[in-house]
Formats: C-alpha cells, structure tokens, sequence
C-alpha cells in the first residue's frame, strides 16, 4: 500500500547502535559495487575475443563462468539479507563461507590450472547424484550405504571418470586432494601475497562460526542470543557479527576480482576495485564494545 510504514521494523531498527548501521550500510555499498565487476568478470571472460582471457582454454571460461556467477548469486542474497541485522545474521555466516571459498577455489583453479579435473569431477558427480536420487526412490535411505554405493555406466567415458574419482570402498573423492591452506599457498605464487594475505585473513575470520552454523551445534544456536562480553548489548553483539560477515566477504572478492583483473587488465575494473577499497576506509569506527576490532579491518584492507 502507497506510503504504508512499517512501525514496528523502525522501532526495532532503532535498537542497533547508529555507527553498526551505518558500517553496514557502507560495506552493502560495497558489495554491490563487487556484484557489478563480477557481472562485468564473466562478460569479459565468457568474450573469447577478450586479450589474454582468450589465451585460456574452454574448460578453463567454463569453470569461471560456473564459480564466478555462484558467487554473485550468493553476495546477492547476503546482500538481500543485510538490509538490516537480525536474528537472520546467523544465515549470513554460512552463505558468507560459501562464497569465500568460493573466491578461494576460482583462484586456485587459474593458479593451478585445474579446470579440466573441476569439470571431469563436476561430470561424475552429475551421474552418482542421480543414480543416489534413484537408489533412494527405491527404497535405500541408509545415508552410509548411499555414500559408498558402486555405481557403473554404460557411456565408456563416464564409468572412467567414476572409478577415477572413487575409493576401492566406493566412496567418492573430491576433485583436489589440497587443503584450502594449501589452495592459498598456490594463489600465493601465482598472484602474490597480497590477495593471498586478504583470502587468509577472510577465511580464517568466518570459518570456525561458519562451521557451527552449518553442522547445528547448540553453540550455533546460543551464540546470537548470548553476547560474549559481560554487558555487552545483544543488538550490538548481532550488529558487529552481521559486519564481520560483509567486512570478510568484501575481502575475498577483493582479492578474487583483483587476481582475475591482473590476467588481463580492465581499467574500468581496477577502478572499481580501487573505489570499493577506498569506500571501506571510510567505513565508521567500529564500537568500543565490538568484538570486531579496527585493527582487524586495517590490517585486512593494508593487505591490499
């Protein structure tokens, strides 16, 4: 209805500290900037003509076609998500690890040149989902036995990958045996300490919180109702979780979009890049209170 106001949302949005509100409102900015150059990635890339991008193989365009709209879709949705802090801050540490690692792997896949075991593994698991979804409406709900179900193929093709990415017990492998602190270690020696440092730093801040979300502790669940600081307020303790969300995400994609960037450079980007960085500077000090700290943030954006 035209000129209705949600009272209730304003009152509730009063309760968060106003320098909260307004990092989080410059990071968004930011994030959606980052959703522009993203856009503008994968145009380039998918544009065989485009400089060096065209010196890359198809499976290579393809594997970046795949992770980079991922991770915008993903920064949309966080960004969808932060429109105000909430209980749903909770949500935005698990989809903010996705596209971490996300940034993480599309890196290492062009700094090691792996794109054709991504797809090959990508192949595969395309064929034992199916063939899991099939044992399952026949009855098979037993989640170890599906895990480890033989699978066979009539396609010559399929059936090599499938035992190129099995264990004798049938247990499938991922299609990179490295750890992600390994990944880093690579992009390092390809694109420089730098974006490495900014992917280091992202992941290590989200992926312990990260992690309880996703496996459904009872940690997971208390953590946004109990401030960990005594008199500290709840409002202040969801809002700074909510920035350390955005502030990491913001990061890694800066490291993501630099690295891609320096294959082939697009002033335009690059100046987008810069703007995003520089836009994070002036982010608001943070709250004596918050369990963020600047130096934290510094350190981050210096890396860049």
């Amino acid at each position: 209805m035209y000129g209705f106001r949600d009272f209730a949302r304003e009152k509730e949005i009063l309760k968060y500290p106003i320098e909260s509100l307004k990092a989080i409102q410059h990071l968004s900015y930011g994030l959606n900037t980052q959703i522009g150059i993203i856009n503008r990635l994968i145009f380039r890339i998918c544009e065989v003509s485009a400089d060096d991008y065209a010196k890359m193989s198809e499976s290579e365009r393809n594997c970046l076609f795949f992770l980079l709209q991922a991770t915008g879709s993903s920064s949309a949705t966080l960004l969808h998500l932060s429109v105000q802090p909430g209980t749903h801050t909770r949500d935005c540490f698990s989809i903010a690890r996705s596209i971490i690692e996300l940034c993480i792997n599309t890196c290492f896949l062009v700094a090691s040149s792996t794109s054709d075991d991504a797809l090959a593994h990508a192949k595969q698991k395309m064929v034992r989902l199916n063939a899991r979804a099939f044992a399952m409406q026949s009855g098979l709900t037993d989640a170890r036995k599906l895990a480890k179900m033989q699978i066979n193929s009539r396609d010559e093709d399929v059936q090599s990958l499938l035992e190129r990415f099995s264990r004798r017990n049938g247990s499938e492998i991922t299609w990179n045996e490295k750890r992600i602190e390994e990944r880093i270690d690579v992009i390092r020696e390809r694109f420089g300490s730098a974006d490495a440092n900014l992917l280091e730093v992202s992941y290590a801040g989200i992926y312990g919180l990260a992690s309880e979300m996703i496996h459904g502790s009872v940690f997971s669940g208390m953590y946004f109702l109990m401030p960990q600081e005594k008199g500290q307020c709840l409002y202040t303790h969801i809002a700074d979780n909510h920035m350390l969300t955005l502030i990491m995400v913001v990061n890694a994609i800066t490291a993501l979009t630099s690295s891609l960037n320096s294959i082939s450079k697009d002033q335009e980007i690059e100046d987008m890049i810069n703007c995003v960085v520089e836009w994070m500077r002036r982010i608001p000090t943070f709250n004596n209170d918050t369990n963020i700290t600047k130096e934290l943030k510094d350190s981050a954006l210096d890396e860049n």
